[in-house]
């Protein structure tokens, strides 16, 4: 009988693919630079519910006149999507929390969104 082979996924490593997906979708950005990994910021947290599912939250900037609402629906969707074809696990809830904005023009900077921000 031959044993069992399996396959393990740390938390960073999910964290680092769903912080992947936002730089994949049209007006938000991460803010950091997934490239370089997760810091510890809480830009890209994952969660593992009781049966087994995940819980993804992340932190984005927008980009000035893109609807807000529209983009983090589009990220849900490849968060969701790019989580099941790479690791095969189920993604139950992905919350988005846009925390700076991009202002138009060459040199874009985030201006920080205030405390106590809706969700949307």
């Amino acid at each position: 009988m031959e044993a069992e082979s399996r396959t393990s996924i740390d938390l960073g490593s999910l964290a680092r693919i769903a912080a992947l997906a936002v730089a994949q979708t049209d007006g938000l950005d991460p803010v950091d630079d997934p490239a370089d990994g997760p810091r510890g910021d809480g830009a890209a947290v994952v969660e593992v519910d009781a049966d087994g599912s995940l819980r993804v939250r992340l932190r984005v900037h927008g980009h000035w006149g893109t609807s807000l609402p529209r983009a983090a629906s589009r990220l849900r969707r490849e968060v969701v999507r790019v989580t099941a074809a790479m690791t095969g696990l189920h993604v139950a809830r992905v919350d988005v929390e846009v925390v700076g904005l991009l202002a138009p023009g060459p040199t874009a900077a985030p201006a920080p969104a205030p405390a106590g921000s809706p969700v949307l």
